[in-house]
């Protein structure tokens, strides 16, 4: 089966033509471009869904800048200009042009130029182009007038024509797959015939946001209902629908296209009153453009599907951030977006949706303790993660050390609010919440209005990120704190959280203050990914995980970390089982993408947040987890902390073959096992550092390029 739309060769792509003019430049303040692309977003979901919830203090779009430079020409040169919305003033010289004017000629000489933009009701960006390629750089911008900074722009915004707020996505044109069910209906291939009160209900295959046109003629009134379930477009119930229903069209004697909403779509019911004619029916799907620079197969057919289920998934959340889902919110979450990163880096090596993700999620300038969460107190550690997920995948250390300030600012921020035990705890933090997942109940735990243990594992890894990045950034007094209040959380959590006679970590402490021994899956996985737990204890803390499976009403958003968590543990058959359990069911259902939640007792549903069709069945971070936990515990290959670097464990698998790609920054790693004879192939700068084996000739690092024998 086909997941991805983009690896389907019968998929039409509309391609979008892109302006390029290398003699002009679409210029903005750093950032806000991102900050603008989140306002659409969200003016785009409260407009398209009936219920969305979006706790979050967010860096806000700005309407004004000022642009300045100073260059000497050597002739007489024209320059253009224009501003994509409001007010735009060029003064040359300190001559002030009028505002109706966009263009001048500048004499030869010094000309120092400054640009005002305001009255604006979008991103207030400059656009220039001239013959002389100096005056397309060196740019500054500046908000207030008084501190000014380099101006940002993207290689895909140079012309006139190319707004830098348009999306990048191409669009591809979807037959109808199948008809699901219909009534009163005559088909004939692509022609429809529908009488009195009948219906089609049309089933695409794939499930992306797009929109639905066809062709129809007739009499009375026809309606156009588009969802991400059969069951939700049969739904007569208009409260009841989560994207909302607008799409109705009264008919003529003529043929005319019909256009529908943009919605997240697999099906699609037509219906008529009266009589209607349809022939051409498409899904128009929006799809990010990128490659499948990762690869997965192997002798098991259901593993192979799991894994294109997941990355299909996680590109379908790709719009211009990593969405927690297409159908509802459609915005960018933290937590979901880390794990989304993280898969996505393991098949696309995508830089610009994982920065743009980061970039949304940073808290306003001058931001205090009520800016945290609002209501989710851990959400900001998740966005201090998404930079380390950047860093170990880049490498890039200005992207890092550009943002040093918000990312000191955020720690310092939860430091003030540290109870006497160095603690992340909701009393002292204004009544907020931690959030593990959905998965938390009520008799298991944790308490998210308590002190719980895996919400001091991640702040302690956090404390320990970046204290690397003080050290990169030579502020060692940063460090030095930094590092000390890490090593007390970590001191702390072993003398509190873990109970030594069971061999594993408690949930920590509730509400009241007291012990909470009861035993959740998150302080294992967190447990295990960082480093808080021996190898001797390994076989306990699994069968802890495994044991909270029994308790567990449903799988949520964690399912990427616990993935993560077994495969440390080297539970490869683990990893296998659970995976084919909780996902083998969704596609036998003949749904495409993972669903947002999952039940334990396999039940497909579609019920959510108390909604009949509130379940999202397309998850971003959901989609991350098999593609982890195959990379990670099947094939046994994990990104080191160093950049471009891997580590490689395999073992002996139970699977004839594996054949597999890994991307780098600058590179790929390319692996082949046939039970137990294994070939590493690198290409680029890439460092493979083995685990429990060596290459034929005895080397336990890979770092130059070639193609290497593996001995367990």
């Amino acid at each position: 089966m086909i997941f991805d739309l983009i690896l389907d060769e019968k998929a039409e792509k509309k391609r979008k033509t892109k302006g390029t003019n290398n003699d002009s430049i679409w210029m903005w303040y750093p950032n806000q471009r991102v900050a603008h692309l989140h306002r659409i977003k969200v003016q785009q979901s409260i407009e398209r869904f009936r219920y969305i919830g979006y706790p979050g203090s967010f860096r806000q779009p700005v309407y004004h800048s000022y642009y300045r430079k100073h260059i000497v020409i050597d002739k007489d040169t024209v320059i253009n200009w224009h501003g994509l919305g409001g007010r735009v003033r060029m003064n040359i010289n300190g001559h002030e042009h009028d505002i109706t004017t966009s263009t001048a000629v500048l004499t030869k000489g010094e000309n120092t130029l400054l640009v005002s933009i305001d009255f604006s009701d979008t991103l207030p960006a400059l656009h220039v182009d001239s013959d002389n390629k100096e005056l397309l750089t060196g740019w500054l911008v500046s908000i207030d007038r008084n501190s000014w900074v380099s101006v940002e722009s993207m290689k895909e915004f140079n012309d006139l024509s190319s707004d830098p707020l348009t999306g990048i996505e191409d669009e591809y044109v979807i037959k109808p797959d199948k008809i699901e069910e219909s009534h009163n209906a005559h088909i004939d291939d692509d022609n429809i015939i529908i009488k009195k009160d009948g219906y089609v209900i049309i089933d695409f295959h794939y499930y992306e946001i797009g929109y639905v046109t066809f062709i129809a003629k007739g009499k009375g009134r026809i309606n156009i209902y588009v969802g991400q379930s059969k069951e939700e477009v049969f739904n007569i119930a208009e409260e009841d629908f989560e994207q909302r229903q607008i799409d109705w069209k009264e008919l003529t004697e003529d043929y005319e296209k019909i256009t529908g909403c943009t919605h997240a779509t697999k099906y699609v019911l037509i219906k008529a009153s009266e009589y209607v004619e349809l022939k051409d029916i498409r899904f128009n799907a929006y799809v990010t453009p990128v490659e499948y620079m990762g690869s997965f197969d192997c002798s098991d057919q259901e593993l192979n599907d799991i894994w294109y289920m997941g990355c299909a998934t996680v590109h379908s959340c790709m719009h211009d951030f990593f969405l927690d889902t297409i159908y509802r919110d459609s915005l960018p979450w933290a937590l979901d977006g880390v794990g989304a990163m993280i898969a996505s880096d393991a098949v696309f090596m995508d830089s610009k949706t994982r920065r743009q993700q980061i970039i949304s999620q940073l808290m306003p300038h001058n931001s205090t303790k009520e800016d945290l969460g609002v209501v989710y107190l851990d959400f900001q550690l998740y966005t201090i993660l998404g930079f380390e997920c950047d860093y170990t995948a880049t490498g890039d250390l200005e992207f890092l050390l550009k943002y040093k300030e918000d990312i000191y600012r955020t720690v310092d921020i939860y430091c003030e609010i540290l109870d006497n035990r160095g603690f992340l705890s909701s009393e002292n933090a204004l009544g907020m919440s931690f959030f593990p997942d959905w998965g938390v109940n009520e008799s298991h735990g944790p308490d998210v209005l308590g002190t719980p243990t895996y919400a001091q594992m991640i702040f302690m890894h956090v404390l320990e990120f970046v204290a690397d990045v003080a050290d990169k950034a030579g502020d060692k007094e940063k460090k030095s704190i930094y590092d000390d209040l890490a090593m007390s959380l970590r001191n702390n959590i072993i003398n509190m959280f873990w109970d030594d006679e069971r061999k594993l970590f408690i949930n920590g402490f509730d509400r009241n203050g007291n012990v909470d021994n009861h035993v959740s899956i998150y302080a294992q996985a967190f447990g295990v990914l960082y480093d808080l737990v021996s190898d001797s204890d390994y076989k306990s803390i699994h069968k802890a995980m495994v044991e909270t499976r029994k308790v567990r009403r449903n799988l949520s958003i964690n399912f990427a970390w616990e993935m993560m968590a077994i495969a440390k543990l080297g539970q490869h058959e683990d990893v296998t089982n659970y995976l084919k359990d909780m996902i083998l069911p969704i596609i036998s259902s003949g749904d495409v993408r993972i669903h947002e939640d999952i039940n334990f007792d396999k039940e497909r549903t579609l019920s959510f947040y108390g909604r009949k069709f509130g379940k999202s069945l397309c998850h971003s971070v959901m989609g991350a987890a098999p593609v982890i936990g195959i990379n990670y515990g099947i094939v046994g290959i994990v990104p080191d902390k160093d950049f471009n670097t891997f580590r490689y464990h395999p073992h002996k698998s139970q699977l004839e073959w594996i054949d597999a790609v890994i991307p780098a920054n600058d590179g790929l790693v390319k692996i082949k096992q046939k039970q137990d004879m294994i070939t590493v192939e690198t290409v680029g700068e890439v460092c493979v550092r083995l685990i429990d084996c060596s290459t034929q000739e005895g080397k336990d690092i890979i770092d130059q390029e070639g193609v290497y024998i593996i001995r367990l």
